[in-house]
């Protein structure tokens, strides 16, 4: 693969191993600005937080040519432990593929999540993430910059912890955001403390229990996709778009596979796509793989299978890139299997002949 996604690197913070220290004292709310092309570094005043709290923005290339027009907004929502080390790498590849044609020019959002802040409001008032998102940071957005209100024109998207925090924002506020992308979401059991050997150390879950829940599992739970899935499936509206993406190698892999079948079971329609990798893996390259010692091989998997920057599925695996809802009935193959080099798709073989940006269609353009 060449051209807008010829260097795409996926922001490895899945619960790295970290010092469990890193979780205490009193939260950063500004974090040093990255330099990166076409982003910009504010601050702004929030009243949940009662201070200023950073934040970055990728702009579309037309953004400063273009006084009159106003651009969809992308929340891209960090995983755990660096709040601002995939800014630069993500920011890159969106750019690429709005100036490619992969998606339409929008705004980018970078929010400060804290490195384990959860995507949430943490009992007793210390972190209150969401509340800084949800309204401050959205209002901030759309006053500071030229958007289109409204969530036909508003999706949030996140990796990791991210993407637990943003099905949870999706789900939580659907008149706020029109479609929610999911890339190697966790935690999406509803036992944050379950003995997995797979998960991150039990020590580290315990602090956030702590921190963030009040050593509370009932507020977790309470907390979680899952829980807040079954709440919502009845209103949201019909053109709401989920979409879960997973690699089959990843350690979180059998929990994302579980609250998939529970979406099915709620009748909440859903994209899911299951890939041969680990998402968690992918490098910068388009024809090689990393390997740990340095130099590069040549991969099995096209690059298009490992790379989860953007919001356009056109831009990911179109073999990979299947439907999963109540409304689909044709099971079969993936059209293109031999590009998986004989990997099929564990669940919901359902072919998708020509799939679509979900940023064009939520977005309309």
């Amino acid at each position: 693969m060449t051209g807008a996604l010829a260097w795409c690197l996926v922001l490895i913070v899945l619960f790295p191993a970290v010092v469990l220290a890193a979780t205490s004292g009193a939260p950063v709310w500004v974090t040093q600005q990255v330099n990166a092309p076409g982003v910009a570094y504010r601050l702004f005043n929030s009243a949940a937080v009662g201070g200023q709290v950073s934040y970055h923005v990728l702009l579309p290339t037309d953004y400063n040519t273009s006084p009159a027009r106003r651009y969809p907004v992308v929340y891209y929502l960090h995983g755990s432990n660096s709040v601002t080390a995939g800014i630069a790498p993500m920011s890159a590849a969106f750019r690429q593929a709005m100036d490619s044609g992969l998606m339409p020019p929008a705004l980018v959002v970078f929010p400060n999540g804290l490195p384990f802040g959860m995507w949430c409001d943490a009992v007793g008032g210390a972190q209150p993430v969401e509340s800084m998102v949800i309204p401050d940071l959205v209002a901030e957005v759309d006053t500071q910059w030229r958007t289109w209100p409204g969530p036909r024109a508003r999706m949030v998207e996140g990796f990791s912890m991210g993407g637990y925090g943003a099905a949870r924002m999706g789900l939580r506020w659907p008149a706020l955001f029109g479609a929610v992308s999911m890339l190697g979401a966790g935690p999406l059991q509803l036992d944050f403390l379950i003995d997995d050997p797979n998960l991150n150390p039990i020590q580290l879950r315990r602090q956030i229990l702590a921190e963030v829940y009040g050593n509370d599992p009932a507020v977790f739970e309470a907390q979680s996709p899952w829980r807040l899935a079954e709440g919502a499936v009845a209103t949201l509206p019909p053109e709401y778009r989920l979409r879960q993406v997973i690699g089959s190698a990843d350690f979180t892999v059998q929990y994302n596979r579980q609250f998939h079948d529970h979406l099915l079971a709620l009748g909440l329609a859903h994209e899911w796509q299951e890939l041969p990798v680990s998402v968690t893996r992918c490098r910068r390259s388009s024809e090689r793989w990393a390997t740990g010692s340095g130099t590069s091989t040549p991969g099995p998997w096209p690059m298009q299978m490992c790379c989860f920057a953007m919001v356009s599925s056109k831009a990911l695996a179109q073999p990979c890139s299947l439907r999963c809802s109540l409304a689909d009935s044709a099971l079969s193959r993936a059209a293109s299997s031999e590009a998986l080099h004989g990997f099929a798709p564990r669940r919901c073989l359902v072919q998708c002949p020509q799939p679509t940006s979900m940023a064009l269609t939520i977005f309309g353009t």
